[in-house]
């Protein structure tokens, strides 16, 4: 059962403060552009963010990059859990972060969970609790009012990297069923561009095809073909973005062997097609491009 204590949103930014009273997996695969802050307050989560599970235990704040596949998941069958969680626009943030002379939002999530102390811990939950009666109340210039105490959040996020970076490995689970997972979504990052299946990952790291197939849908919510297939599209955007290759070579080094193949999966996944997106990422292109 879930008890919402409170839940607001406008098209950039989001805050939801919930009770889960029982064990609750998320079911679904968990890919986004926007940018997530998760303050675990009771309970015990794991937290799988991109070839990684994290135990995460009262206290902590996860952050979870762009675009980054991320999935929580109970450590218990009888887990509840209290959490509060921040979804955030960069092309929102950014301009106000520029103007107060601050680093743009992705350079804040270097480190995938940052354990707070106390008073750090008293201290997030006043500004939570000050960002929720702006959005609560909408007064005069409540956005302006709410950046400011995101940009407290980063600040204090940012502080406390330092230490993150000396504990993160301290919260990797060392479960035989995670640490398999991690080794197969390790050698899928440096195999994507090649020719790849269930049976070759399986027998990389010494399991069986139908347990592999199991257990990475169980902890990351994707099948592995689909999780190979996002390696490639985010290698595709890359250098649909940022090369003059064309599209067809662009297909074949991140690994599709078929152009058609390749459209279809870039438009599921992104919701436009290749073409398409390197002309957003690159307006000076021509809009017509030879294959």
């Amino acid at each position: 059962m879930k008890n919402i204590i409170f839940e607001e949103r406008t098209k950039n930014f989001r805050i939801s403060h919930i009770v889960q009273k029982n064990s609750y997996n998320m079911k679904k695969q968990h890919l986004h552009r926007e940018y997530e802050i998760y303050y675990l307050i009771q309970g015990e989560r794991f937290y799988f963010i991109d070839g990684q599970t994290y135990h995460v235990n009262p206290g902590s704040l996860v952050l979870v990059p762009s675009g980054t596949i991320h999935r929580t998941s109970s450590v218990i069958s009888t887990d509840s859990h209290e959490r509060i969680l921040l979804i955030l626009n960069e092309e929102w943030l950014n301009p106000f972060l520029r103007q107060t002379g601050m680093p743009p939002l992705d350079s804040y999530f270097n480190q995938p969970v940052i354990q707070l102390d106390s008073y750090k811990q008293k201290y997030l939950r006043r500004l939570y609790d000050d960002i929720y009666q702006e959005m609560a109340t909408k007064q005069a210039n409540y956005e302006v009012a709410i950046k400011m105490k995101l940009t407290e959040i980063l600040i204090l996020i940012s502080r406390c990297s330092t230490i993150a970076a000396k504990t993160t490995s301290t919260v990797v689970s060392k479960s035989a069923k995670h640490t398999k997972v991690n080794e197969a979504t390790m050698y899928i990052k440096e195999h994507f561009m090649e020719p790849i299946s269930l049976q070759q990952v399986a027998d990389h790291i010494f399991v069986s095809r139908g347990y592999l197939s199991n257990i990475f849908n169980e902890v990351t919510g994707f099948k592995l073909t689909e999780y190979i297939n996002i390696q490639r599209i985010n290698h595709a955007k890359e250098l649909l973005a940022n090369s003059d290759d064309s599209i067809t070579d662009i297909a074949g080094n991140s690994g599709f062997e078929s152009i058609t193949y390749f459209e279809k999966i870039f438009r599921q996944t992104t919701g436009v097609t290749p073409l398409k997106y390197r002309q957003s990422m690159q307006p000076d292109k021509s809009a017509k491009e030879s294959r």
